[in-house]
């Protein structure tokens, strides 16, 4: 009766000799260049800073994943691509064009100075909003609405609703 272990290593060896003969240079040539390449890529996740950006990755793959927005993320770049496929030179010219005229329009010491006064001022209500805590209550809110800055800052705000309003 014959070992089982031999008659294994024997079929093993006809096979990795049935293999060896049916090979091509070509395809013993991609082999090769294959495990070439794995070895590289081998070596670069044993870098730190790969290791680490390969566990970011994955990390924020599972949270996408997890969250339901890995498949609004792919349907994103299906989209991109669409809108990629569909663009045609003359169409980036004009969006080109659109973009400079409204940085020039946008992109001036005026726009800049109320953009600071704007976050200024939304700092500093800030600041006197967390300083007086709300009563709450009916008799709280007439008494705030009672209060001249109240009514001017209503006022204020009806006027740019309005202003907004009569803009075509």
């Amino acid at each position: 009766m014959e070992n089982p272990t031999n008659a294994m290593t024997g079929e093993l060896s006809d096979a990795l000799g049935a293999a060896a003969n049916a090979m091509t240079d070509s395809m013993v040539e991609r082999l090769a260049t294959t495990l070439s390449n794995s070895m590289e890529i081998a070596d670069r996740l044993n870098e730190p800073d790969t290791r680490e950006a390969v566990d970011a990755l994955l990390q924020g793959l599972t949270q996408l994943h997890r969250t339901g927005d890995l498949a609004a993320t792919f349907e994103l770049l299906h989209v991109l691509g669409a809108v990629r496929a569909a663009a045609t030179d003359s169409m980036i010219e004009r969006l080109a064009t659109l973009l400079e005229h409204l940085l020039s329009n946008i992109a001036n010491e005026e726009v800049a100075d109320l953009a600071h006064e704007t976050k200024e001022a939304m700092r500093e209500a800030r600041r006197e909003a967390a300083g007086a805590p709300a009563r709450g209550g009916m008799m709280a809110t007439i008494a705030l609405l009672s209060d001249p800055q109240t009514q001017e800052a209503l006022r204020f705000l009806v006027g740019i609703t309005n202003r907004m309003k009569a803009q075509p």
